[in-house]
């Protein structure tokens, strides 16, 4: 079982800035391993007669989108993209839409009129640090009243990563896939209830930075529980008093 830890988001931010920089790790790298282990989960959870919208935003998490986009266009014939801020991208997002383009797959900087059956958020992420306003409020809003399932890659954008706050307003998911790490504010305040059911997959970032962390969680697992074989005749004074 992958190991399960909990961290901030600066601290989650601070490892994978380490796995590129200290490991030389290529953040494109990361970034296919995030989106064949989401595509993994999200064809576990959709049909593939059923229509799905993937929501990109001006950075990385966008750009795990748009990879998303291009793993699930094989087997999901009624695919959309929707990527709001072209000029605003990352560069490696930049490099994901290319690809995107190239394979013919439709996009639109606007959410389209029709409703489709699944909305995959990949506009914020992690990253959020301000309150959700204007045209993505909007987005945000339309996407919670559409009664499609909604999948959040990473965070569901508007919660805070770290408080689990809402910042003006966030995405009410019914399934978040976190990637290498869980957020604490994915277990705090009103991020337990945006995220539907959590989901948390490996993306190649080395666990010696995990271990490293000062401020890490870890949630147990089987593995990690060592109870000794008690004798059958044992009783309650066996064990020593309190």
């Amino acid at each position: 079982m992958y190991p399960a830890f909990i961290h901030t988001q600066t601290t989650a931010r601070n490892i994978d800035h380490a796995a590129i920089k200290t490991y030389q790790i290529p953040s494109l790298i990361l970034m296919e391993h995030a989106a064949l282990k989401s595509a993994e989960i999200i064809e576990q959870i959709a049909n593939t007669n059923q229509s799905i919208c993937i929501l990109c935003g001006p950075g990385n998490n966008g750009a795990d989108g748009l990879a998303i986009a291009r793993l699930l266009q094989p087997k999901y014939p009624n695919l959309y993209v929707v990527v709001p801020e072209i000029k605003k991208m990352s560069e490696d997002e930049k490099i994901q839409f290319q690809m995107i383009q190239n394979l013919k797959i439709p996009f639109s900087q606007n959410l389209p009129n029709v409703t489709y059956d699944i909305y995959i958020d990949c506009l914020f992420g992690n990253g959020l640090s301000r309150d959700i306003t204007g045209f993505y409020k909007t987005m945000i809003q339309n996407v919670n009243t559409s009664h499609s399932t909604i999948i959040s890659i990473d965070m569901p954008s508007g919660i805070d990563s770290t408080t689990g706050n809402v910042l003006g307003c966030a995405i009410h998911a019914d399934y978040t896939i976190s990637l290498d790490c869980y957020k604490q504010g994915q277990w705090l305040n009103e991020g337990k209830n945006h995220c539907g059911k959590l989901y948390l997959v490996d993306i190649g970032i080395p666990q010696i930075l995990h271990q490293k962390c000062m401020d890490k969680i870890k949630i147990l697992n089987e593995e990690d529980i060592h109870l000794p074989n008690r004798p059958l005749n044992a009783h309650k004074s066996t064990f020593g008093k309190a």
